[in-house]
């Protein structure tokens, strides 16, 4: 229910701000619902979606940017409604070593953000 909602929210959102903030925030509160419910692929589509709106207003390093690029990586490989490949050992470490540094990048900038004053 909660996603049909949204998805009335993009339908009259979009046509009357285009790739808003706005936008950006339902997207990513979408991906958020179907990473809850399993759907990676899809999530991933829509984190992405709203980290490159996020990137265009913020910049690359803001932590709305990093968080949801780092969320769109906890989805794994596959975009776009395909499964996620298997990868080789190689592969997956690397992914999993772009992953940690996406982590850390956003640690950094929320640390930057609050002076250092994280819980």
């Amino acid at each position: 229910k909660a996603l049909e909602m949204y998805q009335k929210d993009l339908e009259i959102t979009i046509p009357a701000l285009g790739n808003s903030l706005s936008v950006a925030d339902t997207k990513y509160n979408m991906a958020l619902l179907m990473k809850d419910t399993d759907r990676m692929a899809q999530a991933r589509q829509f984190f992405s979606e709203a980290a490159d709106v996020y990137k265009s207003a913020y910049g690359a390093d803001h932590t709305e940017t990093l968080d949801a690029l780092a969320q769109a990586a906890r989805c794994g490989a596959g975009a776009q409604g395909s499964p996620p490949a298997q990868a080789s050992p190689e592969a997956a470490a690397a992914e999993e070593a772009r992953l940690e540094s996406l982590l850390a990048m956003l640690a950094d900038a929320a640390a930057a953000e609050t002076g250092g004053a994280l819980d």
